[in-house]
Order: structure tokens, then sequence, then C-alpha cells
């Protein structure tokens, strides 16, 4: 019997960022090995069980695979039995101080590896010249646009599409409606 208490409390957090979040990343480190061995070891070091994780990132769920990559590895010790991909949207309306609102789409790990052609592919937000999908090609093209004087390199490209992109609930609604399984 795997619950023989029946009811018990358990530790859930379903807002996990990981280094090289794509909006806001504040992890400490000098490079990219060291951010996440840091990152490793504080998981590691959570004195608490924990029964699931939602591994959050804007637009994106590679850090979702980043930190499957370290369980795999080895490296995070600690046993989380559910991993499970978030992936954080703005969408409209805007809130007071002009940001979208959040809304954080949960997903089963068991398409995990199609979120990025079944719905981020498919997400639309339209400009009065044309429609970006959350594709990170798209995201780079719309922050350039947004931010035509700047010469943005690639990441910065990248965080100003995702500053700018928001998207309707219809928009996330009809796509769960076309694609049931998802």
């Amino acid at each position: 019997m795997i619950y023989p208490n029946g009811s018990e409390w358990r530790r859930w957090d379903l807002h996990i960022h990981t280094p090289f979040t794509k909006k806001n990343d504040q992890f400490p480190g000098a490079d990219e090995d060291e951010k996440w061995e840091k990152y490793v070891a504080a998981i590691n070091e959570y004195p608490h069980d924990i029964a699931g994780i939602g591994i959050t990132d804007y637009f994106s769920v590679d850090g979702y695979f980043r930190f499957l990559e370290e369980q795999k590895a080895g490296n995070i010790t600690k046993n989380i039995p559910l991993v499970i991909p978030n992936v954080e949207l703005r969408i409209h309306p805007v809130a007071k101080d002009g940001q979208g609102l959040n809304l954080h789409v949960l997903f089963d790990p068991e398409v995990a590896d199609q979120i990025q052609g079944r719905f981020l592919d498919k997400l639309k937000f339209s400009t009065p010249d044309r429609d970006y999908t959350a594709n990170p090609n798209q995201l780079r093209e719309l922050g350039r646009a947004l931010r035509p004087n700047d010469h943005l390199n690639e990441a910065a490209a990248l965080r100003a599409g995702i500053e700018g992109y928001l998207v309707s609930i219809d928009c996330v609604r009809d796509l769960f409606k076309q694609d049931k399984a998802l």
C-alpha cells in the first residue's frame, strides 16, 4: 500500500525556476556550470521531503529538460517523485503596472517533449505587422521588432520578445480545445 495513513500533507511547489530562466535569471554563479552546481546543491540540501515540483520558465521547457538531465546524471540526489513541466505565460488583460497577467500551464510529463510543437509553436501574438508564435526564433524576431534601434544579441532579443509577448486566454483555450490529448 503506497499511502497506508490515507490523507497526509505533502510538500509541493509547482513554481520553481531554474538557472537561465528566460525572463529574470538571478541565480548566483559566474558561468553556466557554477549556476547549476549551486542550484543542484540547494535542491539536494533542502531538509524536507518533496512530493512534486513544477519546473517553470517563460514560454519554454528548457529548464525542465535540464533539471531531468541533472537527475539522470545523479547530480540531483534529492528524491522528488514527480517533476512537472510548467510553462509561464503572460496574457491579456494587462494589470495596472502594464504587465500581462500570469498564467501557468502545467503539462503531463508524458507530453513534455511535444510542448514546443503542439503548444508553444501554435500560440499566437498579433502585432499590426504580423503574427508571432512562441517559437524561440519568432520570439527573438519579435524582440528585435519591438526594439529596432537596440541591436540586440540573441539572448537580449529573446528576453525582449518574451517581455512583449501577450497571448489571449482565448488563444490558449482554443489550443486545448483543438488538442484535447495535450
